[in-house]
């Protein structure tokens, strides 16, 4: 059995209104994904991530949890809900490990949403799902600085798992997206909720948007979550 200590956020659903962007992601200059190998010195970060069918990318955290962006679930109607929910439906069906040279990836269902926002500062879930890999994705919750190298795991497009090869912080928002991290790490519509890895393939945030307005993808930084100590 996996044990560690973790910071998952309080239960918290649709808590203030959405940041609506106006795209979810977006190639910034040059197109720089590419395909994720399987080899031994990635094998158990991408082996811990999966696929959503809705199209959205989700990481295994251990304990049989998953976590990825809110607006994923936004569909369910969370307003006023102070419980889990289900999301046992086919649409957030996952694979887990859907990357070349992998013959044998793991298919799942997500059973429950344990913690849920979706607003202007911050838009993520946390799921349980019914298998999952043996493999898990390191966190880190230190606060993200300007000039830190950064990369996203991601399925663009619901395509097989494409790296975004290493960009840098650029931006940490102020208010209304106070604490937010603004990048040039390429992303497409399927990225959603993906990773976003430091050096050392911890991960330190989530991507979760778009920002016209100065032509840069964006994530929330696990920093960003409210604190609540979980030893599973």
């Amino acid at each position: 059995m996996i044990r560690f200590l973790i910071m998952l956020p309080l239960l918290c659903f649709a808590c203030g209104k959405p940041q609506e962007p106006s795209k979810l992601s977006r190639i910034i200059g040059e197109n720089d994904l590419s395909p994720v190998v399987l080899d031994k010195e990635n094998g158990p970060l991408v082996r811990a991530i999966g696929r959503m069918r809705i199209g959205c990318t989700v990481s295994h955290i251990g304990g049989g949890l998953g976590i990825t962006a809110g607006h994923c679930f936004k569909s369910m109607h969370f307003e006023g809900i102070q419980k889990m929910k289900s999301c046992d439906f086919d649409r957030f069906r996952v694979v887990w490990g859907l990357v070349s040279g992998n013959e044998e990836p793991i298919p799942a269902r997500c059973q429950e949403v344990i913690a849920f926002e979706y607003n202007k500062k911050r838009d993520y879930a946390i799921v349980r799902i019914d298998q999952v890999p043996e493999a898990f994705v390191e966190l880190n919750f230190a606060v993200p600085e300007i000039g830190r190298e950064i990369s996203i795991y991601s399925h663009p497009q619901r395509r097989a798992l494409e790296w975004s090869n290493i960009c840098e912080v650029e931006k940490i928002y102020a208010h209304p997206r106070e604490g937010l991290m603004a990048y040039r790490c390429d992303t497409e519509v399927g990225s959603s909720g993906a990773p976003i890895v430091n050096r050392f393939n911890q991960m330190i945030g989530i991507h979760v948007f778009y920002d016209d307005d100065i032509d840069r993808n964006g994530g929330l930084p696990l920093s960003m979550l409210p604190p609540l100590d979980i030893i599973l």
